[in-house]
């Protein structure tokens, strides 16, 4: 029965260490690729490619809610009373973490309609160096996990038992890794939704799961750390 076990946790520890083998492969053929992409990116003219992005925004709400949340910002710029349509209405509003420039702003009995385009955002090739510069230093740090967690597989490959300080060891260093991993993915996450939306807006989502993982692997670190202990016991004892 024993043998039967320790001969799947070899088993397992063998297949896991080939799969994290081929995702290094992978990971490290993407870092030599960005690391192209980068490097190409940099050396662009400045004017050698231009996009100029704009925004357009309708909002509809009835007077209250407008009274409570925009009257106050724009009845010093407006004189006109809001009875009728009211054309280049020189005016900013913010919606959405971005700058709308009024284009129209009408009343009537269901409530006031608000028109608006953001400013042209002009967006370069050059504004993806920093988005490719923090994906490499994402990827890196993937490595590093892929790293540690072919370690962890390697000496569950050729373990006796599960409960040794070599693999306790190992799963902490993984545990602890993937923790700077999560915080690397916000960063990257959030970078990047700057520079897709030309610096309009940043969307920061924390990578939760990623934390959750490093939490999870780090408690099963000090469970196998408790059953190393006495296997230990049990070994001296004997």
């Amino acid at each position: 029965m024993e043998r039967s076990i320790k001969k799947k946790i070899n088993r397992v520890g063998k297949i896991g260490k080939i799969i994290m083998t081929i995702l290094m492969v992978l990971v490290i053929i993407a870092t030599v690729a960005v690391s192209l992409l980068t490097v190409a990116a940099a050396r662009l003219p400045e004017d050698s490619a231009s996009i100029s992005f704009s925004g357009h925004a309708k909002i509809k709400v009835n007077r209250e809610l407008f009274d409570a949340l925009f009257w106050e910002e724009l009845e010093k710029d407006l004189e006109t009373p809001l009875t009728e349509e009211i054309k280049g209405a020189d005016m900013n509003i913010g919606v959405a973490g971005a700058q709308y420039v009024m284009a129209t702003l009408a009343s009537s009995e269901d409530g006031i309609t608000i028109e608006g385009t953001t400013e042209e955002i002009p967006y370069t090739p050059k504004d993806c160096v920093r988005g490719l510069l923090v994906l490499i230093v994402n990827l890196l740090l993937v490595l590093v996990v892929l790293f540690l967690c072919r370690a962890m597989m390697k000496e569950f490959q050729k373990c006796d038992s599960p409960f040794r300080p070599e693999i306790v060891k190992a799963m902490r260093r993984f545990g602890f890794a993937l923790l700077p991993l999560g915080v690397s993915n916000t960063v990257t996450n959030a970078v990047w939704s700057s520079v897709l939306t030309a610096h309009t807006g940043t969307q920061i989502s924390p990578d939760l799961g990623g934390i959750a993982a490093a939490v999870i692997v780090l408690v099963l670190a000090m469970i196998f750390g408790y059953g190393a202990e006495l296997q230990q016991e049990a070994d001296e004892t004997l």
